[in-house]
Formats: structure tokens, C-alpha cells, sequence
């Protein structure tokens, strides 16, 4: 916003930022505040008995398992994402379209089907015991439920969520530094260390951040591939919740996982600017001083391992996937990869139960209701922060997009512990809102993106053809966001869908998300219900998809022949 701007321009500007800063700042820091305030006074007075049992060893070793856990998730994926990221700027053609919509997909696959899906793959009758039983292998390797499972499956769902945000970084750095350096006698490795990457490691540490902080919310991964002694801290927090009934420690687990998420986030922070000072050019000296050497040898040879990487990550975020299929049509009573024969049982099975059909159909109403609502506010956020000074616009981004590191269960949990004390609030109303809070990120930093790229000429073309502020806007500016918005709108509905946390606390008979009635029958019996659920749902998902282009190519050719008229 100029300084220029006037007290009306001004107050619409946070008129269109109040609806997102009101449920981040309702939904997500004032229910941390109630869980720091129920701490240290659980009863009225001040008493901090509520973090005694996090200073002894049991709490400890729960803290130090899970931070572990998302160290070395992260380090799986700073080694496995940046070579790739790195191979998706300088490959073409149909090795790039591949992996990208290889990650595409596997956003769209929740984490609780794709953690089924290793359960396919490492289970005794899964593919790897397959393969090994026709090679004459007499027992079953235990490969589920291990940590070696839990790893595996985390690296998985978060490497897209690593690689993405670093290849829009990389394709930002001009690869011709790179070049240039070679052509001044370096070789290839040295030219990428002291060109390339240098101007990619805030990209590398923003990656890091958002999967060490994504790994430390992780509930379903552990719980359902963990071995059988693993425990962490969203455990920790769903049994203070509901097994033990204790309010007061769980809101002390809230905020050391609200305080675990500043440290990161400031820890982040001090290593950007300290990259952004030249300090990553010194890193980089030093690294090249100690792998010189091995930079020498490997240079010839660099794309070998590059591709290796390439294709593991390829075939780890496909493998999968791709195994869903065929267990959506099996006839088998229980979980069995490949299957000894092939109907559409479990998908009539779904269709003829009247629970999973209603948990389905509430899953729907309250996702779409939350996806409209985080979408719609975040857009208008996003475009009324553009026109704010630098300073408020970054405490509005600060404020909206918070809800992209706390993980859903803290979230869920800090809300359903505030929803107690007012008993008369509908189960559907709080998954509406948890919902809300988690997506709203995602309309804020999409269509912030998008309106950013727009060309400022197009809007002020408009207004010397005699078009207003809101027919310019409904003519130029939002024909361009449109996909933007569809894009923030699916991503906050999918995380809806595959959510389980809320439904941990808030389910009822009459209020059951179909994720959670997923999750209650796998720990009861691993059938291949849920693959054909997923099945059905994608089948749905492409004939909507269809249409939609249909629709959209028969609009187009109508304008052509109205034009050509």
C-alpha cells in the first residue's frame, strides 16, 4: 500500500486481511495461549506439577525418539531431494513430466493409504516376502512394523514436500555461473559447489525445515508401521487426550511442541540470514577443501549417481502407488500382495455399507466446507497483503501461514482441549474449523504466488478501456488467478480427507470421518477395503477432471465460432 494510500483504501485492505488473521490468530495462537494458561494454572492456581513428568527420563526419551526420528527423515531427504531437484532443472522432456506428476499424485494420496500401501509392500504376504518366498526363501522377513518401515514410509510422504519448494529455488539460479566457472578451469562437482550451491542453500534449508517439522506431528506413519516399542510425541499427546484423561499435561505436550516449532523456526531462520551474508560461500570453500579430491575422481562420472538417485526416488514415490490397483480388485479376505484372485467384493463392500457411506458423505460436506472457507480467506489475504507496506505484509504472512508448521494434531488437540469447556459446539462445526485453520495456508501462499507473477499492465489497460476496480478485477484479475485458487482449493479439501487427528478427539457415532473409520478397521483387520476405496475415489476424481476439460474446450471453441461469426 503506498503512502498515498487513503483511510478508506486502508481500512478495505484489513477488512480483506480480517477474516484469515481471524481464524489464524482464534484458531491456532489463542488456544495455544489457553493450553500455556491451563498448564501452569490447572486449577486456578499456580502450579506447574504439569510439567514435572516431562523432566523425567520417559518423556525424554519419547522427546529425544522423535526428534531423532525427524532428523534422520530430514537427512534421507536433503540426500535423496537435492540431487534430484537438482537432475529436474537440467533434465527435459519426459523425465521431468514424470516426476513431477510422480509428487503430483502423491499429494493427492494421503498418508494414511500410502502407509497402508507399505504395509502391502514390507508386510509378511506383501511384495518383498513375495519375491523372496519364489526365490526360495522359507520364512518371512519382518520388514512391517519396524523403524526401518516407519523411515522408509516418512521419507516417502515428505521428499515431494522437500524436492518441490527447492526446485522452484534452483530454477531461479542461473545455470550458467556453473559454466562459466568451468570454462575458467574447474571442474564439474567444483563449479556446482561454489556456483550453484551457494545460491541454493536457503532453498536446502526451507526444505529441511518444512519435513523436520512436518516428521515431528507424525501420527499414523509411526503408529501403523512403528515397531511395537516406538513411541513419540503425537502419541504421546493423543494418549494424555483420550486414554488418561489428563488435561493439564497434555496442554504442557502442547506447548513443548508449539516451542519445538519456534526453535526450528528460529534456528531456520538465523541459518538463512547467515547464508544470505556470504556465509554460505565460506561453507562452500570448506566443503570444497575437504572433498576436493573426491571431486576430482567423481567429476567424469557425476550423472551416474545423479540418475541412481533419480530413478530410487522415482520408483520410491511410484512403487506404492501403483501396487493400489490391483489390491482394489482382490478377492482375498485380508491384506495380500499379489493377490490369489480378483473381484469387485471390497468395492461392493463399500458401496453396500451404510456407515462407511455416511462417514463418506461427512467427509465430504465438512472438507468442501473447509476447503471453500480457508481457500476464499487466504486468496483475499494473499492479494490484500500485496498492497501493504513490506513490513505489515510480513506479519500477516507470519499470521496466516502458521498453520503450515504446526502439525494438524497440535492444532486439533490445543482446539479440542478450548472446545471442552463449551460443550453445546457440533462435532461438525469444530472439524469445519481445525479443518479451516490446517488449509489456510494454502490460499494465502498459492494465489499470493500467482498474483505476484501477474503483469500490473493488464489491470491498468483495463482501466483506460473505462473498466472499474471490479470489473477489472472480475474480467482480468481473476480469469488469471482462477487456477491459483482451484489449486489452493484441492490442496486444502485433500488434506481434509486424509486428516485423522481431528477425528482422534472429535468423532462420534453420527460424526465419523471416513479416514478415521479407515483407520479404526486397519488396526482391527488389514483388508484391502481401503485400496478400493481409493480406487473409486480416483476413478471419480479423473471423470470430474474429464468434464472439467471438456467443459472448458467446448466454452473455448463457443467463443472462437461466436468471434468467427
Amino acid at each position: 500500500m503506498s503512502a498515498a494510500a487513503s483511510p478508506r483504501t486502508s481500512a478495505l485492505i484489513w477488512l480483506a486481511c480480517l477474516p484469515a488473521l481471524a481464524i489464524s490468530l482464534g484458531l491456532l495462537f489463542a488456544p495455544f495461549g489457553l493450553s500455556l494458561w491451563r498448564s501452569v494454572f490447572p486449577g486456578g492456581a499456580f502450579d506447574l506439577s504439569a510439567y514435572a513428568s516431562i523432566l523425567d527420563s520417559s518423556f525424554r526419551a519419547v522427546l529425544s525418539d522423535t526428534l531423532r526420528f525427524a532428523a534422520l527423515v530430514t537427512l534421507a531427504c536433503l540426500l535423496l531431494g537435492t540431487p534430484t531437484a537438482y537432475a529436474l532443472v537440467r533434465y527435459s522432456g519426459w523425465a521431468r513430466r514424470v516426476m513431477l506428476v510422480a509428487m503430483g499424485v502423491s499429494f493427492t494420496i494421503g498418508t494414511l493409504i500410502r502407509s497402508y500401501a507399505w504395509l502391502a509392500i514390507l508386510g509378511s504376504r506383501g511384495l518383498v516376502n513375495s519375491a523372496l518366498h519364489v526365490l526360495g526363501w522359507a520364512h518371512p522377513v519382518k520388514l512391517a512394523f519396524t523403524d526401518g518401515a516407519m523411515l522408509l514410509a516418512s521419507v516417502q510422504v515428505t521428499l515431494p514436500l522437500f524436492i518441490l519448494p527447492l526446485y522452484g529455488v534452483m530454477q531461479g539460479i542461473d545455470l550458467r555461473m556453473s559454466r562459466a566457472a568451468r570454462s575458467l578451469g574447474a571442474d564439474p562437482v567444483t563449479a556446482w559447489l561454489t556456483a550453484v550451491l551457494p545460491l541454493a542453500l536457503p532453498g536446502i534449508g526451507v526444505s529441511c525445515a518444512l519435513v523436520f517439522l512436518t516428521c515431528l506431528g507424525f501420527y499414523a506413519i509411526p503408529t501403523l508401521l512403528g515397531a511395537p516399542d516406538s513411541y513419540l510425541l503425537s502419541q504421546e499427546l493423543e494418549v494424555r487426550i483420550n486414554t488418561l484423561g489428563d488435561d493439564a499435561g497434555a496442554s504442557a505436550r502442547i506447548v513443548v511442541m508449539f516451542a519445538l516449532v519456534l526453535l526450528s523456526c528460529g534456528l531456520a531462520t538465523i541459518l538463512r540470514s547467515y547464508a544470505q551474508r556470504a556465509g554460505a560461500g565460506r561453507l562452500s570453500a570448506r566443503l570444497l577443501r575437504s572433498l576436493e579430491p573426491l571431486a576430482r575422481v567423481v567429476a567424469p562420472w557425476r550423472w551416474v549417481p545423479v540418475g541412481m538417485i533419480f530413478v530410487f526416488v522415482l520408483a520410491l514415490l511410484l512403487v506404492p502407488l501403483v501396487i493400489l490397483a490391483p489390491l482394489s480388485l482382490s478377492d482375498d479376505f485380508y491384506l495380500r500382495f499379489p493377490p490369489r484372485a480378483y473381484s469387485l467384493r471390497w468395492i461392493e463392500t463399500f458401496l453396500g455399507d451404510p456407515d462407511l457411506l455416511g462417514s463418506a458423505a461427512f467427509t465430504l460436506r465438512i472438507a468442501i466446507s473447509a476447503a471453500a472457507i480457508a481457500s476464499l480467506t487466504g486468496a483475499m489475504a494473499a492479494l490484500a497483503s500485496l498492497r501493504l507496506p513490506a513490513r505489515r505484509a510480513r506479519l500477516v504472512t507470519l499470521a496466516v501461514a502458521a498453520p503450515l508448521v504446526v502439525s494438524p494434531i497440535t492444532v486439533t488437540a490445543a482446539l479440542y482441549l478450548v472446545a471442552l469447556r463449551w460443550s453445546g459446539i457440533e462435532s461438525s462445526v469444530l472439524f469445519v474449523a481445525i479443518y479451516a485453520v490446517t488449509g489456510l495456508p494454502y490460499g494465502f501462499l498459492l494465489v499470493g504466488a500467482a498474483a505476484r507473477r501477474l503483469d500490473p499492465h493488464l489491470a491498468r489497460a483495463a482501466a483506460t478501456l473505462g473498466a472499474g476496480p471490479l470489473t477489472s478485477a472480475r474480467t482480468v484479475t481473476m480469469p488469471l488467478l482462477a487456477t491459483a485458487f482451484a489449486s489452493a482449493f484441492v490442496f486444502a479439501f485433500l488434506l481434509a480427507v486424509d486428516d485423522i487427528s481431528a477425528g482422534l478427539f472429535l468423532s462420534s457415532s453420527d460424526a465419523m470421518p471416513l479416514a478415521l473409520r479407515l483407520w479404526e478397521d486397519l488396526k482391527a483387520a488389514i483388508t484391502p477395503l481401503p485400496a478400493a476405496i481409493t480406487m473409486l475415489a480416483a476413478l471419480i476424481a479423473m471423470a470430474i477432471y474429464c468434464l472439467a476439460r471438456m467443459a472448458a474446450a467446448m466454452r473455448r471453441h463457443a467463443k472462437r465460432w461466436d468471434a468467427a461469426g
